[in-house]
């Protein structure tokens, strides 16, 4: 059957919610992305008189949009079931409850990405800049940790460089973020390699500190 086929069919009949995510899941397969969008957004507009219907189809068009990493596109889907949708105001009860069930959703996508693969070094730094977000400090080093403690054997050069750039995002964030200076030394420079783009920022940070004789040291 043709993507084109699916969405008539989807348009012509009455599809309950089960049938609309099948034929959504196949469009979004075949990387037609737009259509899925289309399909959702249709059905979700017209059935607006519907709470429970209406508020189902939203949160699952927001969902897809943050499977096709679209957080800012998931936010306007919460928000406008949020204003229009009684229901919707019951289960997300504020701006706060919005920003939860992303960071939420989000949060499960990327951990089952680097549980999966934990040298997945961009659902890493995805999955950082979410905490970032956040705020949640704890959860934010928790992260950084975990993320840097993934070392790739030396024979997989593809990943170090990402690698190494997770390690210099984590110091910029220990210095700038929460100024631990002692945390930022551990961090960069780190005695299983070397890369110059970790010994000019570490020269650069005790420069920031008037630390000269250290930074010339480095």
């Amino acid at each position: 059957m043709t993507i084109v086929s699916l969405l008539r069919a989807t348009e012509r009949r009455c599809l309950n919610f089960l049938t609309l995510s099948k034929t959504v899941r196949l469009i979004e397969s075949k990387s037609h992305l737009l259509l899925s969008t289309y399909v959702y957004e249709r059905r979700a507009t017209e059935k607006l008189a519907d709470d429970e219907e209406a508020e189902t189809l939203f949160v699952a068009l927001a969902e897809f949009e943050e499977r096709c990493k679209e957080p800012e596109r998931a936010r306007f889907i919460y928000k406008f079931a949020f204003d229009h949708i009684p229901t919707g105001r019951k289960q997300y009860g504020d701006k706060e409850g919005i920003e939860d069930a992303i960071a939420g959703n989000r949060r499960f996508q990327y951990e089952d990405e680097v549980r999966k693969n934990p040298l997945n070094y961009d659902s890493w730094f995805d999955y950082a800049m979410l905490e970032e977000t956040v705020g949640n400090k704890y959860r934010i080093r928790e992260i950084y940790e975990m993320a840097i403690a993934n070392i790739p054997s030396p024979e997989e050069k593809r990943y170090w460089q990402t690698h190494i750039y997770l390690w210099i995002n984590y110091a910029l964030y220990k210095e700038i973020k929460t100024e631990d200076v002692e945390r930022t030394r551990d961090l960069i420079p780190h005695s299983k390699f070397s890369f110059a783009k970790i010994w000019l920022l570490a020269a650069q940070f005790e420069i920031w500190l008037l630390n000269l004789a250290s930074a010339r040291h480095i």
